[in-house]
């Protein structure tokens, strides 16, 4: 559990960097692949055979960031450490799978959080000396800001991170990586709403999002089909 939460760490350190040397729009771009690389790690890790389905979504989502690429080459390096990230977040999200078998769920997020705040203090040297402007950390925070991160670290990670381990049981991590991907639509929004980043992107960008999203909204469609599918074969049985 501790060194799945290093995974977390490096998840969520390649998340906000993408950010940083590219776009918010270009950074969820690249975490909608998660989907992709869950399709391949669930049933490596389960032991499952691949569906055919999951690849050729798999497949959707390659083509849209091969439509990203050619057009947003200029962020290249902050939409690769997205799709870096996004491979993280399905990583853990496999293990996870396997280990509420037979743990409970809030033991999983605490010592997943202890690995990853660890991880992370490890990785505040680096910070400092690479990217930290003046070469030290800026800790000076209002009471604002305290509260801030308190709801980011108490309800918007911990409480839905325990959450989405708990659903684990009953969801595939396919599912679950799947519902996530939904980060980009809205996130993508607020992000032309409050940076007015669209400013700063081509329709390049926004035609290989389309494509990406569609993935992820085309799947629940393959899921009814194949339970359809399922209920047939059992009927005629």
């Amino acid at each position: 559990m501790l060194l799945t939460g290093i995974l977390i760490a490096a998840h969520w350190i390649l998340f906000f960097a993408a950010a940083r040397v590219s776009t918010v729009s270009i950074c969820l771009a690249g975490m909608a692949t998660g989907s992709l690389w869950t399709s391949i790690l669930e049933p490596l890790v389960m032991r499952r055979p691949f569906k055919w389905y999951e690849l050729l979504l798999g497949l959707i989502v390659i083509l849209g960031l091969y439509v990203i690429f050619r057009f947003e080459f200029n962020h290249a390096l902050g939409l690769a450490m997205a799709v870096a990230s996004a491979f993280l977040s399905s990583a853990f999200t496999v293990i996870n799978s396997r280990l509420t078998v037979q743990h409970n769920h809030f033991l999983i997020t605490f010592w997943e959080m202890v690995g990853a705040c660890g991880a992370i203090a490890l990785f505040f040297p680096l910070y400092i000396a690479t990217l930290a402007e003046g070469g030290a950390l800026q800790l000076s925070v209002s009471w604002g800001d305290v509260g801030a991160l308190l709801v980011l670290a108490l309800v918007c990670t911990v409480y839905a991170y325990s959450v989405s381990v708990e659903l684990q049981k009953r969801l595939s991590a396919f599912t679950v990586n799947l519902t996530v991907n939904l980060e980009p639509i809205y996130g993508i929004i607020l992000a032309i709403i409050i940076f007015r980043e669209h400013e700063q992107l081509t329709a390049g960008f926004f035609w290989g999002t389309a494509i990406i999203l569609s993935a992820v909204l085309i799947y629940p469609l393959f899921v009814r089909m194949e339970r359809r599918r399922q209920l047939s074969v059992r009927k005629i049985q």
